[in-house]
């Protein structure tokens, strides 16, 4: 009799999972569906906006992608704001590397007696202690004059990456908001990169 039970108990089971397959797949029809119809919708919203952007403004086509995605506008910074940004990150950069140059001996001491009592080995603070002032002068100078932007953008926000686990590493929590922002605002001028038109990579690209 209990074996009975087992079976009927089974069989129910095996009807509702049966039947529970084709709704869920109507569901997930249905799903894709809307999404396809308010894809549509928004694809004759842009078309009948004519006049009011060019079709350069747009990452893709209609014609191109079937239909299935709708054409994204391109965010873009002003160049001026771009450009402010860019001097003014280049210019901390650049004076950080500055001050420190002259005294780079003296930087490097003070640098591998912060990070004595942490993890980090000595063999690896040395060196970077040295290099650290060097690369944020050439990152700053490069900013400055536009050169190299996304290259030095990119190798800026790793330095700040690296720079923020070393802090981490001895507890320095205050310098954390200052190195936060500054990558932030690397990542940021990376982002809007198209933006970045008052500079001499323009001049190569000619």
């Amino acid at each position: 009799m209990i074996i009975d039970d087992l079976s009927s108990v089974a069989f129910q089971h095996k009807h509702h999972f049966k039947k529970s397959i084709p709704m869920l797949t109507d569901l997930i029809l249905l799903y894709f569906q809307q999404i396809q119809f308010i894809r549509l919708m928004q694809v004759s919203y842009f078309h009948t906006r004519k006049g009011t952007s060019s079709s350069k403004d747009y990452t893709t086509t209609v014609q191109e992608m079937g239909c299935t995605f709708v054409p994204i506008k391109i965010i873009k910074m002003e160049t001026t704001t771009y450009l402010l940004l860019r001097l003014a990150l280049g210019a901390s950069m650049f004076g950080h590397g500055l001050v420190r140059l002259p005294k780079l001996h003296t930087f490097s001491n003070w640098m591998v007696g912060s990070f004595e009592k942490s993890l980090l080995p000595k063999v690896l603070v040395v060196p970077f202690s040295y290099a650290l002032p060097i690369v944020e002068f050439l990152i700053g100078l490069l900013l400055i004059v536009g050169l190299f932007t996304v290259q030095f953008l990119t190798v800026g926000g790793m330095v700040m990456i690296i720079l923020i686990f070393g802090t981490a590493m001895i507890e320095h929590w205050d310098a954390l908001p200052s190195q936060f922002i500054h990558l932030a605002f690397f990542a940021l001028l990376l982002h809007f990169v198209s933006s970045n038109s008052m500079a001499l990579d323009n001049l190569f690209k000619k």
